[in-house]
């Protein structure tokens, strides 16, 4: 039986690493819309800020603070204590500084909250910057 040639093993080189310049977390911002008869008034816009959700309704000058540890039916719950109904058609924007990342459309104030949550816990530890 012959025998196969041993081969030498193959070299692995690693790519080289690329020095990330400035690296910051991603940061969106959700703005709520809902349809009322031809087009859409803006309701509010929330934001997660390091441990709490930020909601600023479109007609108060104040905002408000939500623990980030409130689950989704906790966070509708506020929402609606605020005065926002809860059935209707909902637009929701995703923006990121100052560029419209994608809009969604939801029969319900429950979807768009589960959605924003959902998109949180995706994009959690996710870093760009420039390289």
């Amino acid at each position: 039986m012959d025998k196969l040639p041993s081969c030498p093993p193959a070299l692995y080189l690693s790519p080289p690493a690329i020095p990330i310049l400035k690296a910051e977390p991603i940061n969106y911002e959700y703005i709520v819309f809902t349809r009322h008869l031809c087009c859409y008034n803006h309701i509010f816009t929330i934001q997660k800020n390091r441990e709490k959700w930020k909601l600023r309704l479109a007609d108060h000058k104040q905002s408000y603070e939500i623990p980030i540890d409130k689950e989704v039916n906790d966070i509708s719950m506020i929402v609606q204590s605020l005065g926002v109904y809860h059935k209707g058609l909902f637009k929701l924007e995703i923006w990121s500084k100052d560029n419209l990342i994608k809009k969604h459309y939801f029969p319900l104030l429950h979807s768009v909250i589960k959605h924003i949550s959902d998109n949180e816990l995706i994009i959690a530890g996710v870093n760009y910057g420039m390289f």
